[in-house]
């Protein structure tokens, strides 16, 4: 049976790279793809041999364009795990318009426009499996966080069109919501853990 491909993005480090790491172990080829090069290429590195590095803003027609190119010199993905993200939770009125870009930049556009790439291709294979790595923001807004509640509803949004358009295609569109996990994405955001809603004390942090 051929090596299966993965194709992840958000993967220098948090989900996505953990993602990349079980997928390696689990036999599949995998390319990771995120903003900051050297922690992208790093990841690679510490995967192995099964593992590729190509660095892309995936936010960036332009850049998943070149990205595509990249990745089909490998091989088409049998499945593409969408787990970039980023943003603050903010107040409108206290989220600066480069980061309301931001974050609907990553994840509701990156991952509408990597699918995008792809789907010619899946469709023609007639199978693969897009997945929608969201937070529970997606369901359920919480005060303090409107840009990234936007986000989040239209990436789920984009999910649960894909299932319409894809239906009968050997295509699957899947939406993966998890609560708190440990990463370093609360580092990165400060203040933001302290904004939690209550009702995550009461849900395991993965």
């Amino acid at each position: 049976m051929p090596q299966r491909l993965a194709l992840v993005t958000g993967a220098s480090s948090g989900v996505g790279r953990a993602v990349a790491r079980e997928l390696a172990r689990r036999g599949w080829k995998v390319i990771l793809t995120a903003r900051r090069a050297a922690e992208t290429e790093a990841a690679a590195r510490a995967i192995g041999p099964a593992a590729i590095a190509l660095p892309a803003d995936v936010s960036d027609p332009a850049d998943v364009e070149r990205l595509a190119q990249a990745v089909l010199q490998t091989g088409l993905p049998d499945a593409i795990l969408n787990c970039a993200g980023a943003g603050r939770w903010l107040r409108l009125e206290d989220t600066p318009p480069a980061e309301i870009q931001s974050m609907l930049g990553a994840p509701l556009l990156a991952d509408a426009l990597v699918c995008r790439a792809f789907l010619p291709g899946m469709r023609a294979r007639n199978s693969g499996v897009l997945i929608h790595v969201n937070s529970p923001a997606a369901h359920a807004a919480w005060p303090h966080a409107a840009a990234y509640t936007a986000a989040r509803a239209g990436l789920y949004g984009l999910h649960k069109a894909l299932r319409q358009d894809l239906a009968g295609s050997g295509i699957t569109s899947c939406h993966a919501t998890f609560g708190r996990i440990s990463s370093d994405y609360f580092a990165a955001n400060p203040g933001v853990a302290e904004r939690m809603p209550g009702i995550a004390r009461t849900i395991r942090t993965l």
